[in-house]
């Protein structure tokens, strides 16, 4: 993957916040919990994903590291994650994902990763192709974040595109995807530079 195509060569380290992100969490969705309210979320039945010029690790609103995802002043907007455009020649997926310490691990930094996953992607496209939970009535939504790893394909010429994961009535993201990723293989693990995602 090509500089262009968002591959980083350099460590970017970050502060772990993982206990304020569990109460900061709690506090955001026990509204949702109480309320019967369905977090919205785009469905894959909704627009196409947008090619963009490189990997954008903040399209799913949080860095993967649990961090809020805002763009600098100037910055264009952060990409949306759509659906998988009809003709979109699938060779890679890239995920991007930490490396959270262990519990009593006495590193507090960590990177972010940009993972390449190449097989047979057929099982992933279908994954990506399902619809997302309507709700019918109130729904009741337990009172926790799930950090998505933003999810991105790459076609055979080179484009780019984010890519929305399908969710539950509660907004949580379906096995399905998830399960695909695992069955393929990762050929190629990148810590993302500091200059160009900060």
């Amino acid at each position: 993957m090509s500089a262009q195509h968002g591959t980083a060569h350099q460590a970017r380290r970050r502060p772990a916040p993982l206990a304020a992100l569990t109460a900061l969490a709690a506090l955001a969705l026990a509204g949702c919990a109480q309320l019967g309210i369905v977090i919205p979320h785009a469905a894959p039945d909704g627009p196409d994903a947008e090619p963009a010029p490189a990997v954008d690790c903040r399209t799913e609103g949080y860095w993967p590291d649990g961090q809020l995802a805002t763009p600098r002043p100037g910055e264009p907007e952060i990409p949306t994650p759509g659906r998988v455009p009809d003709g979109f020649e699938a060779v890679a997926a890239l995920r991007c994902t930490t490396d959270f310490p262990e519990p009593g691990d006495p590193v507090e930094e960590h990177n972010i990763f940009v993972e390449r996953f190449e097989g047979d992607l057929d099982p992933l496209l279908t994954a990506l192709a399902g619809p997302d939970d309507e709700a019918s009535g109130d729904v009741f939504c337990p009172a926790d974040l799930e950090l998505v790893p933003p999810l991105w394909l790459e076609a055979s010429d080179g484009t780019l595109i984010p890519v929305h994961y399908p969710r539950t009535v509660c907004g949580k993201t379906k096995p399905g995807v998830h399960e695909a990723l695992d069955r393929l293989e990762i050929v190629e693990r990148t810590v993302i530079e500091e200059d160009a995602t900060r």
